[in-house]
């Protein structure tokens, strides 16, 4: 199935998920449904251990934002992805845990 993507900016963005830097990471899950993340990592995931931090200094490497739309060109994503979310990489599964 060839995906239709709402802009280039977005094609490029989803399945960056363990990267460092911003993401658009498609979720399903039977609570919630189909849904979307914008992703923002510090570091890549797998050099999330390497960093040395002080246990009394606050540090985010993560952070997950719930979007409905494209923040680049404001297109519903839901509407986008309809036919093909099944397509997309970085789908997780109910085991995925809402923090």
């Amino acid at each position: 199935m060839t995906k239709s993507f709402c802009c280039a900016i977005t094609r490029d963005a989803i399945g960056c998920g363990d990267k460092r830097g911003m993401t658009i990471v498609p979720v399903r899950n039977s609570r919630f449904g189909d849904f979307f993340f914008l992703r923002f990592r510090a570091v890549t995931a797998e050099d999330g251990h390497k960093l040395v931090v002080p246990d009394d200094v606050a540090v985010t490497l993560k952070i997950d934002q719930a979007i409905r739309f494209c923040p680049w060109c404001g297109a519903r994503l839901s509407e986008v992805f309809q036919e093909n979310f099944e397509s997309l990489p970085f789908v997780l599964d109910d085991d995925f845990q809402m923090q």
